[in-house]
């Protein structure tokens, strides 16, 4: 049973970081009415949201069960540990090696996390097949 709640869980993740990968897809293609430059910006400050949101993914959900529960706590500190450094590393990189605009890039990161934020409310309303 444990086990199935894991993959739910990883399942539940995985799908709130797929709509946010889509909504700054989306929201880096508007901006190409602004140039390549900006939706290129808008797209990297994405990923620099994005990615570290696969990696807390990834380690918060590797566990489950009430006999490995140190390890599920362990997977998410670990997680946000990582998402947290991970963060810092991206944008040091995007604005170390790329030609961006600035605020486009937080544009871009801004419009990740409020999506990331906001997906699970709007998922929560749609009917779920869960089988617990």
């Amino acid at each position: 049973m444990s086990h199935s709640l894991s993959k739910y869980g990883r399942a539940a993740a995985f799908k709130v970081i797929a709509v946010q990968s889509a909504v700054v897809i989306i929201s880096a293609a508007i901006a190409l009415f602004w140039g390549f430059k900006a939706s290129l910006s808008i797209l990297l400050g994405g990923a620099v949201s994005v990615l570290p949101s696969l990696a807390f993914a990834y380690f918060a959900f590797r566990h489950s069960g009430a006999r490995s529960s140190q390890q599920v706590v362990k997977g998410f500190l670990l997680g946000e540990a990582i998402k947290f450094f991970l963060t810092i590393v991206l944008f040091i990189l995007v604005f170390k090696f790329a030609s961006v605009m600035i605020g486009a890039v937080f544009i871009g990161f801004g419009v990740a996390l409020v999506s990331y934020w906001l997906v699970p409310f709007v998922l929560d309303r749609q009917p779920v097949n869960k089988k617990v």
